[in-house]
């Protein structure tokens, strides 16, 4: 079954990710995460909306080895000025 709502989303990080010195070895190990409780779920993908987490972390190591190596970049973001705005932030409406 090919599921090109999901390959799509996760190759546009790349993209994205790799000219901006994001690390996308935290996506690569979330979907390894996820693929050991789908295991454990005796999850089918024939059954699923989206590909399994196996395949979508083997893909993604795929095309990281592809690209050109760099070494990411620390984000320079004042954590705790985000965090502040956040919990300044009135709650989200509710629906």
């Amino acid at each position: 079954m090919v599921h090109l709502t999901s390959k799509f989303p996760d190759g546009c990080l790349f993209v994205h990710a790799h000219p901006s010195k994001i690390d996308p070895a935290g996506m690569i190990a979330f979907f390894e995460r996820l693929a050991k409780s789908e295991k454990e779920q005796q999850r089918i993908e024939l059954l699923s909306t989206h590909p399994m987490s196996t395949a979508r972390a083997e893909r993604l190591k795929a095309e990281l080895n592809a690209l050109p190596k760099f070494l990411p970049e620390p984000f320079a973001f004042e954590w705790e000025a985000v965090q502040a705005s956040l919990k300044a932030a009135p709650p989200p409406a509710k629906s």
